[in-house]
Order: structure tokens, then sequence, then C-alpha cells
């Protein structure tokens, strides 16, 4: 379990259940629906590095983990599920080789997975599906404009 986990766990049981839940319904319905992309069978070592990166920024280096956390466990508990959630709507559709491998709107495709399916999904409220639903929408978004710019004249 990560770092991050641990400490949701340790913050907020109830939380920490959900996100367990979450974690099931990934693994037995759409993580194995996920095309392969590079050297990843299907977005769990993806998802694992991102959560592991996070807690390298959140705990910090030198800082102990038991110190005062920096975020609340709700906001632990959204940014986590964020994690697992956002290439949800790659499940099932295969890389788009006009994007460099990466599913065509699979970012909206998750936002609307996870804003119609939450209470399947393990969210313990239609509004934390919302702003769960909102993040993974936008994050291939984010990611594809950034590369744009850099890459312009």
């Amino acid at each position: 379990m990560s770092v991050l986990r641990e400490q949701l766990r340790a913050q907020s049981p109830e939380l920490h259940a959900a996100l367990e839940r979450s974690w099931e319904v990934a693994f037995d319905e759409w993580l194995p629906a996920v095309a392969p992309n590079m050297d990843s069978f299907n977005s769990y070592p993806h998802i694992r590095n991102l959560e592991n990166y996070l807690a390298k920024l959140i705990v910090g280096r030198g800082r102990k983990q038991h110190q005062d956390p920096l975020l609340s466990p709700l906001e632990l508990y959204v940014l986590l599920t964020c994690v697992l959630l956002h290439d949800i709507g790659k499940a099932g559709d295969p890389p788009d080789p006009k994007t460099n491998g990466r599913a065509s709107q699979h970012d909206k495709r998750s936002e609307r997975i996870v804003r119609d399916n939450w209470a399947h999904l393990g969210i313990p409220s239609r509004g934390l599906a919302l702003s769960i639903g909102k993040i993974c929408g936008v994050h291939a978004a984010e990611v594809v404009a950034v590369h744009h710019a850099r890459h312009a004249g």
C-alpha cells in the first residue's frame, strides 16, 4: 500500500474504504480493458508511479510521514481517486495513432463515466464524483496544450 493510502487509512477509515472499493472495481472491471501502451500492459504501473510521485511531493523528502499532513483527508481522497480514475475512459478504446498512442478524448470519457457511475465505482457521493470527474475530464487536455506550446515555433 502506498504511503498516501496509508495516510488516508489513518486519517479517515471511511474514505480509505471507499478508495479501496474503487480499486477493487478497477481491478475487476476496467483496468484489464485498457489497451497496452508502450511497456505498460495496462494503466496499473502508470497509476502506481503517479501515486509514488505524489507521495514524494506531499510527504516529501526529509518530512516525517506522521507530521501534520499537508492535505485534509477529503483532499487526499479526491487526489488519490483522480489518480486511479483519470484513465478509465481508455477502457475498451484502442490507442489512437494520431495522438501518439493515447486514446482519443479519453479524458472527457473518463469524466462522463465517473459522473454517471459514481456509486458503482465506490465514490461516496455525487458531489465528490462531479469534482473528481471534472479533474479527470481536463487532465489530458492540459498535457496536450503544454506539449503543443513547447513545440510551437
